[in-house]
């Protein structure tokens, strides 16, 4: 965008033109740029404690915690691909050779890791208001804030230039909430809305929470909101704490939110009940899985710091058991309880194989 003169002056121009406007898009001017009120907090914005000293955004984009989270999510098809409720269309059968049928599972494999991507994790973005002039000589010239908006095409929301004018003749960059507004009426998003949809207010959160309506939860947050939204991370930290209170983990397994929930509880030292829910469910390299994740997020805890090999599982999660674990007795008592049916199962496949004359 070409500028010949100033910001300062091209805002000075435009104030005297819009303010003559009465209407925009059939609505009165006022109205149509009323600033987003019901955004909560916007102004007091702090740092959620859990990821307070640790830089998650670099953490999580690294390949291997990338490696780690996509092996512990797990693919299961028939949950990636569920059935949806749509209008009936009749079925359709193909008859397939071998390869031709690995090549159609190869493809359902490659579309269910785009469906399973994982959003991303950010630390909240404060709101920090930048002053671009100050111009006395406006103050009081209108009762109503003015909004300019760059609607260039080609720019990113993120990097549009959205200014404000107040009526006291400051001139500055919008905040979070304006922004927001002013991208949705101009660029609008299939399913995002100007205003904080109902469903994320206290009460009907608390509800959705409690019939387990985890995935829809996460699913319209990413919806609604930028990864770096405070609200956005708000809504996500309760949910991953409702699910690990009531340990519901495996509602949102072979989903993509659940390498950030299990991100998330490894950042803020809560994994204990879903390492339990692992071992439990018999899933002992996703539980070693999930402290190699520890060791990678917190290098300076007693378990990155002890020595053992790559490849024993059992031995990386008892050492976690011994060093790390707030909820030891539990899981030591899971891990005994699987150490015991895995020797159980041992003796009577054994057993099988003596009964069927092989040694």
């Amino acid at each position: 965008m070409n500028m010949a003169i100033t910001i300062r002056n091209i805002m000075l121009i435009c104030n005297r033109v819009i303010v003559k406007q009465q209407t925009l898009l059939g609505r009165p001017f006022m109205s149509s740029f009323k600033l987003y009120e019901n955004r909560k907090n916007e102004e007091t914005l702090e740092e959620s404690e859990t990821i307070k000293d640790i830089d998650v955004e670099k953490i999580f984009i690294q390949p291997k915690v990338q490696e780690i989270l996509k092996r512990i999510r797990h693919i299961n098809m028939d949950k990636v691909f569920r059935t949806v409720t749509k209008p009936l269309s009749l079925p359709r059968y193909q008859f397939l050779t071998e390869e031709e049928l690995q090549q159609q599972l190869e493809e359902a494999r490659q579309k269910a890791e785009i469906k399973l991507q994982m959003p991303p994790v950010l630390k909240p973005k404060p709101s920090v208001t930048e002053i671009l002039s100050y111009d006395p000589e406006l103050q009081g010239l209108d009762n109503f804030k003015i909004v300019f908006t760059d609607i260039t095409y080609g720019i990113s929301d993120r990097q549009r230039l959205i200014v404000v004018r107040d009526t006291d003749g400051t001139l500055r960059k919008a905040k979070r909430g304006e922004r927001h507004r002013m991208n949705q009426t101009y660029f609008p998003q299939n399913g995002r809305k100007h205003k904080l949809p109902i469903m994320f207010e206290d009460e009907h959160l608390d509800n959705l929470l409690q019939r387990e309506k985890y995935e829809f939860v996460l699913d319209r947050a990413c919806l609604q909101f930028e990864p770096d939204d405070p609200d956005y991370i708000k809504i996500i930290e309760k949910t991953y704490q409702h699910i690990d209170t009531t340990r519901s983990f495996n509602e949102l397994r072979s989903t993509r939110h659940f390498g950030s929930m299990a991100f998330y509880f490894v950042v803020a030292r809560k994994m204990d009940n879903l390492l339990l829910d692992m071992i439990q469910r018999k899933l002992i390299s996703d539980a070693a899985d999930l402290v190699r994740l520890y060791c990678i997020v917190h290098p300076d805890s007693d378990t990155a710091q002890q020595s053992v090999s790559e490849g024993d599982d059992l031995g990386i999660v008892k050492i976690f058991l011994q060093y790390d674990s707030r909820k030891k007795g539990n899981l030591e008592l899971a891990l005994q309880t699987y150490e015991d049916m895995q020797k159980q199962r041992h003796i009577v496949e054994e057993g099988v194989k003596s009964a069927h004359g092989h040694t």
